[in-house]
């Protein structure tokens, strides 16, 4: 959107979550985080919610949620935003798929998804698959970044708390 638009939409928002919009240090960034929230607010609106802004609210370990409304996750990285909705609790991660040296990145990694990695043909692409579903996983249990990242293997569908948490995986590559 222009920056009219944006600054129009962000002006809109309460002053504390325009002052959240406004930490990333690039307009493009800060645009994708307020239209994530608009998605929320929209969605919300179709499912003939009442929504006001003063619902939104920050869980303790940083995960937003609206008071009274389905539980959601937003992701955002390059030029996409996605936020998933649902009755249950739920994560979800994108990456832009850029060039890094994965081997300084394991330390976070499950024995079997290093394996994974290592074994790959496609490293890069390997790593990305793993990174956002362990990030999909952890937004979805409302943790976030742990020292004990390494111990869940999210290859397979994680079991936490006793429930089997349905993970999906889709690369999608700029071309």
């Amino acid at each position: 959107c222009s920056d009219d638009v944006y600054h129009e939409k962000l002006n809109k928002l309460p002053l504390l979550m325009q002052q959240e919009v406004k930490k990333y240090r690039f307009l493009k960034d800060q645009k994708l985080k307020l239209f994530a929230r608009l998605i929320v607010r929209a969605y919300a609106r179709e499912k003939g919610h009442l929504f006001s802004w003063e619902d939104w609210k920050v869980a303790e370990k940083g995960k937003p949620y609206v008071e009274g409304g389905a539980s959601f996750s937003i992701s955002h990285s390059g030029d996409i935003v996605i936020v998933a909705f649902s009755s249950n609790e739920v994560g979800i991660d994108v990456e832009k798929h850029t060039r890094l040296d994965v081997n300084t990145l394991m330390k976070f990694f499950h024995e079997d998804e290093r394996k994974f990695i290592e074994n790959s043909k496609d490293e890069l692409t390997s790593f990305f698959t793993v990174w956002t579903r362990k990030e999909a996983f952890l937004k979805a249990i409302l943790t976030g970044i742990l020292n004990c990242i390494s111990e869940q293997n999210c290859l397979t569908n994680p079991i936490w708390l006793g429930a089997i948490l349905a993970i999906e995986s889709k690369i999608f590559l700029e071309g």
